[in-house]
């Protein structure tokens, strides 16, 4: 469910507010779970829709320190980000590089 205002989001989470402030510049939407329990967990985890199970979609999504998703981003950032450059650099010789016209 989405936040009605920003400041409500900022109210239960400042410091991935913040953190998203000192990192990215575009609009940002932030939502919220009522299933989460207490120890925010899923009390409803069979049934739960696709947004909460793609998340995390991306090894280089900005989380922060609290998620249950850090530690893993950290794990799997730096293969990441090299897999992205290795991509960058092929497409960017691909572009190029003349293709052959001849069967």
């Amino acid at each position: 469910m989405p936040y009605a205002t920003r400041e409500e989001a900022s109210e239960v989470y400042p410091e991935y507010l913040q953190l998203l402030d000192d990192t990215i510049s575009d609009e940002v939407y932030f939502y919220h779970c009522p299933k989460l329990n207490d120890c925010n967990r899923c009390t409803d985890y069979e049934n739960r829709p696709q947004i909460c199970r793609d998340f995390p979609d991306n090894p280089l999504s900005i989380l922060p320190e609290s998620c249950g998703f850090y530690q893993w981003r950290q794990q799997v950032q730096p293969v990441a980000l090299m897999l992205h450059a290795t991509l960058e650099i092929l497409n960017y010789y691909r572009d190029k590089i003349p293709q052959s016209t001849s069967s």
